[in-house]
Formats: C-alpha cells, structure tokens, sequence
C-alpha cells in the first residue's frame, strides 16, 4: 500500500514538475518571438524617437547656453521648449517599450491601440 501511494505521489511530482518544464519552455518560445512595429505605427515611432531626440538637443543647447554665455532666459526658452518637446515623445517611447515588454499578445494589441496612428 505505502508502496503504491509513494508511487503515486512520485507520477503527480513528475507530472507537475513537466507542467511547470513546459510552461517555462512556451515562456521561451514567446520570447522568441520578435516585436515588430505594426506598419502603422512606424511612421509614429519614428516622429516619437525624433521628439525625444530633439529634446534632449535642446536641453544640452540650453545648458550650453546657461553655462557659456550665462544667459538664463535663452536658457529658460529652451528648457520650456524641451519639455513641451520630450513630454510626448517620451511618453509614447515609454509606450512602446511596454509594447515591446509585454509577453501577453492581447495586452500588448492593447497598448498599442492607444497609441495615435500618423497618417499621410
């Protein structure tokens, strides 16, 4: 008897520890997965990264400015400029990380929903 339920609970173990082997080996499959920008959304992600890129443009010129030149409103503009810039720009790069992140198909459609499609 004890032989039996020692067996049984040796097939549940092994039966559980395959359960948990696959599901790591479907993680690693999805990850394998690439992300790719829906077709779109690229001409939105490449405005997105040219904001962000813009910005941080603007905040080293208006540093520059500040720290040569000494010049605090010049500076002032071009960090009130900047942010009106990055806001949005990194707002949807944060976006589309978290797209990219995500492993569940129907969240990341979700998040990719609410980012603004640019069109001609």
């Amino acid at each position: 008897m004890d032989s039996q339920n020692s067996t049984r609970h040796n097939s549940e173990g092994e039966d559980e520890a395959n359960l948990i082997r696959n599901d790591n080996n479907n993680g690693l499959n999805q990850n394998n997965n690439k992300f790719k920008i829906p077709p779109n959304l690229k001409k939105t992600f490449y405005c997105v990264i040219i904001l962000s890129i813009l910005g941080i443009i603007l905040i080293i010129f208006g540093i520059e400015e500040l720290i040569t030149k000494n010049n605090l409103k010049t500076f002032i503009c071009l960090l009130i400029l900047s942010l009106i810039v990055l806001t949005p720009g990194l707002y949807y790069l944060f976006q589309f990380y978290k797209a990219y992140k995500e492993k569940d198909e129907e969240k990341r459609n979700e998040i990719l929903n609410d980012i603004p499609v640019m069109e001609n």
